[in-house]
């Protein structure tokens, strides 16, 4: 959207109106202005590309970026420079805008918060048909069409002293949503993020002293504190628990195959217990809210380490036979015991897995060396 009063820039071809519908990429580079509006006046321009020549480079190359297009667009209106720059803007605007289209997709929306040089938007791809998307990529040596929706977030944090921490927010919440979220849901992550951002902007354009719009900025990080939970925290749970499952599955596929080899019933039974423990932990932590995942590693580090818990539970199982067997505990067992009570044994084991380490230091701690062993 675009403040009133503010005339809209004439769409490019079968562009649409430019606030519903232009493409750009992820989140633009930390809000750092590129040579462009900001930049002084060439001495003695003669001809466009002299104003803009990064623009001019990307234009030539098909791939102009949501900085560039803000460029032009303020250029454009910007009655303290010159008439020939505002001329050269105007002829820019259309190669322009078509330039960042075929990069990123369809402008949507787009918000100018010109007096902090803050500028928000985000497109999505066009449709086309099969076949054309088939001939598209063939041409291997052209630029490829986004596939998905993009998030553009373009601020100068020097014009933001109060809020600016919300526009990194709104920044790494986009970028981290682009790695996790199919395309469907990445849009209505996106939707909502744009209006917690043009919210901010908003407010910002009032440049606020230090201490006001608290109330204001309390439910904007609120908006925030909701999109992160369903669009990043969810879906990293999904993915942690798809890797646990796998990694169930893993386990017994272990079984199976030590119990062709005729490995001792015991031990196999141990292992696979202690797995199912694992798995268990994960559930409970669930279900509790107490499971807390890094979703900034990743979905394919996120997959591994949910993997790897039934793996960890299931050593955890091993380890409790061999501490059974070796009496490195006083427990009420012998080598003899009920098999029903190894498994309840191994199955503990690997649900509290995470606590075997401090617990092995505490044994080791507490135990006496023997006599006339002197403890290193």
């Amino acid at each position: 959207m675009v403040p009133e009063g503010q005339p809209d820039p004439p769409p490019p071809p079968d562009a649409g109106n430019p606030h519903a519908a232009p493409p750009a990429p992820g989140v633009e580079k930390n809000g750092h202005k590129e040579a462009g509006r900001w930049a002084d006046d060439p001495p003695e321009a003669s001809k466009d590309s002299d104003y803009y020549p990064h623009i001019a480079r990307a234009i030539a190359a098909g791939q102009a970026s949501f900085s560039d297009l803000m460029d032009v667009i303020e250029d454009r209106k910007d009655i303290t420079s010159s008439a020939a720059r505002r001329q050269a803007a105007a002829r820019y605007l259309e190669p322009t805008w078509a330039a960042f289209e075929t990069a990123h997709g369809q402008l949507k929306e787009y918000y100018p918060a010109r007096e902090i040089h803050a500028y928000v938007g985000f497109t999505q791809p066009v449709r086309r048909s099969v076949l054309a998307r088939l001939q598209a990529w063939l041409k291997f040596w052209e630029v490829k069409p986004p596939l998905r929706p993009q998030f553009h977030l373009f601020y100068d944090l020097s014009e933001a002293p109060v809020g600016s921490h919300l526009l990194t927010r709104i920044q790494q919440i986009a970028t981290e949503a682009d790695r996790l979220l199919p395309a469907s849901e990445l849009d209505d992550c996106f939707v909502q993020l744009y209006s917690c951002a043009t919210d901010l902007l908003g407010l910002l354009e009032n440049k606020p002293v230090p201490g006001s719009y608290q109330s204001e900025l309390q439910l904007i990080e609120k908006d925030l504190d909701d999109i992160e939970t369903r669009y990043l925290r969810t879906p990293a749970r999904i993915y942690y628990f798809n890797g646990v499952v796998a990694g169930m599955a893993l386990a017994a596929a272990i079984t199976l195959v030590g119990k062709s080899l005729d490995l001792d019933q015991t031990f196999l039974q141990m292992w696979l217990a202690g797995a199912l423990g694992g798995m268990l932990s994960v559930l409970h932590r669930m279900s509790d809210e107490g499971l807390q995942i890094r979703y900034t590693v990743g979905p394919a580090f996120i997959r591994l380490t949910g993997t790897l818990r039934p793996l960890l539970g299931g050593f955890a199982g091993i380890l409790a036979l061999l501490i059974v067997l070796t009496q490195i505990l006083p427990l009420p067992i012998g080598t003899d015991a009920s098999r029903y009570y190894l498994i309840l044994l191994a199955l503990v084991a690997g649900f509290a897995e995470r606590s075997i380490p401090e617990t092995l230091e505490r044994v080791g701690a507490n135990s006496s060396p023997p006599p006339g062993v002197r403890r290193v």
